[in-house]
């Protein structure tokens, strides 16, 4: 009797949930060839969004990857299954691309329950037929941090909100190949059950469609090849899709968002974050975030309040209770989680892993926070054109890691390292390159300094 009770009530419960399981469907936009025009429409939807939330995100994922599996156990049927010899060369991919879970996602600004930066995303994805296009991306991202900064959090998450995206897209794309399946299946019964099927609703809606009309002339065994090649042009189309979502998510995966985090524009001129580890970079930039959130400030502009305090930091913001333990000196520091703290971790790099120093690296860390020596993908934000030469002699050895806005075509400048005055020369070129006198130099990123002046050329992409 327990046992019945408990089966109705799954039972119930299970009809509730399918009879009122929200049923997305896809929206029709427009394909944007022009950038120009894409750059208007990007501004308009930017502009029009409302201040965003903080958490609350309404994802599908779990909806999405149950309809994907779905299909594809229709398309696999042995009546379906020569219909789809191409496209199932593309399964190993779908079953690895949907085991992504998409967790960051929930926690981020909404604007009307769907987060900022996968409506950004889908609008950059949708509007270029699902191509992931780097200049269209950067243009949208440039002009969402002209209105508001892009947080912390977003720009790590940026790279799932794009294959939340796809995701999207490869569930209304299966589920398309799953209807043609079902077309199959009732083209089989009209041709035994004409007489029943014929006066039924689904007979009528179909009778005229030439991808149902091409299955009954397989079944029929007669010729209608404005039919046949209506169908063979969607299954066609489907496979070019696909094959364009699985590029797309190779693009995503090799993409480097860190460029887009502006405070980045701001701390990088400091060699204490630039050398610092990624465990640390991780810490300082999550307190930013913190800190600017807690004050309602643009992270930007709180990372210009950062660079102003600089001035007058000193080591008084934190304290210190030493005593002796077993033969041993403990020091133990303690302070507030404020802008002075920021600032003092500026001052050195031992006050950097002092403070920030420590503990696991996060799985999430792996783009922005690497050690400021990545390639980016993208033209770097500079809300206020900032030269960053990006100059480290840490340990004698000469790094260089020039940021430069297009506009700036060269840039010479004398530096002194223990008394001896280096030349370094940064200018524009067909490719990256390091030359030292005249020689160029591979393989290496770091010259080491000694007492003998030396002239140093670096050459920067004109696109970059």
């Amino acid at each position: 009797m327990v046992y019945a009770i408990c089966a109705l009530i799954i039972s119930v419960f299970t009809v509730l949930f399918l009879l009122f399981k929200p049923k997305i469907r896809e929206e029709y936009c427009v394909r944007i060839t022009d950038n120009a025009v894409f750059k208007d429409y990007a501004q308009s939807m930017l502009k029009a969004f409302p201040t965003p939330k903080q958490g609350g995100a309404k994802l599908y994922e779990n909806n999405f990857v149950s309809a994907i599996k779905s299909s594809l156990r229709t398309i696999k049927r042995r009546k379906n299954k020569p219909y789809f010899k191409d496209i199932s060369n593309y399964e190993p991919h779908i079953k690895s691309f949907i085991k992504t879970k998409y967790d960051e996602l929930y926690e981020l600004p909404v604007i009307e329950g769907i987060p900022r930066i996968v409506k950004i995303a889908e609008f950059c994805l949708k509007t270029g037929g699902y191509s992931f296009d780097g200049d269209r991306v950067a243009t949208a991202l440039n002009l969402q941090n002209d209105i508001k900064t892009l947080c912390f959090d977003e720009i790590l998450a940026l790279k799932k909100a794009f294959e939340y995206v796809l995701l999207k897209k490869l569930a209304f794309l299966t589920g398309d190949l799953k209807t043609l399946c079902k077309m199959k299946r009732i083209a089989d019964k009209n041709r035994k059950y004409l007489s029943n099927l014929k006066d039924k609703k689904t007979y009528q809606t179909l009778k005229n469609s030439k991808l149902f009309l091409s299955f009954c002339a397989d079944d029929a065994k007669f010729d209608s090849e404005v039919c046949i090649e209506a169908r063979d042009r969607f299954l066609k189309n489907a496979e070019n899709m696909l094959g364009t979502i699985f590029v797309s998510q190779s693009r995503i995966e090799n993409a480097d968002f860190s460029g887009f985090y502006s405070p980045l524009q701001i701390f990088g001129k400091y060699e204490t974050f630039v050398c610092a580890t990624e465990v640390e970079k991780y810490g300082f930039l999550k307190l930013v975030e913190k800190l600017s959130d807690k004050e309602n400030i643009d992270e930007f502009l709180f990372s210009i309040r950062v660079d102003n305090y600089m001035k007058t930091a000193n080591s008084g913001h934190i304290r210190v209770v030493r005593s002796n333990l077993f033969n041993r000196h403990i020091s133990v520091i303690y302070g507030k989680k404020d802008v002075s703290m920021l600032a003092l971790a500026f001052s050195s790099p031992a006050m950097m892993t002092l403070i920030f120093g420590g503990g696991k690296q996060q799985k999430s860390q792996n783009t922005i926070t690497q050690n400021f020596e990545f390639e980016n993908t993208f033209e770097k934000i500079s809300k206020f054109q900032n030269v960053n030469l990006g100059i480290s002699t840490r340990d004698g050895k000469l790094k260089i890691n020039p940021n430069l806005p297009l506009c700036v075509v060269s840039a010479d400048v004398c530096f002194e390292y223990r008394g001896t005055k280096n030349r370094l020369t940064v200018l524009r070129g067909e490719e990256k390159a390091l030359y030292l006198g005249g020689t160029r130099l591979t393989g290496t990123s770091a010259i080491k300094l000694g007492d003998k002046p030396i002239d140093i050329t670096v050459v920067l992409p004109k696109n970059k």
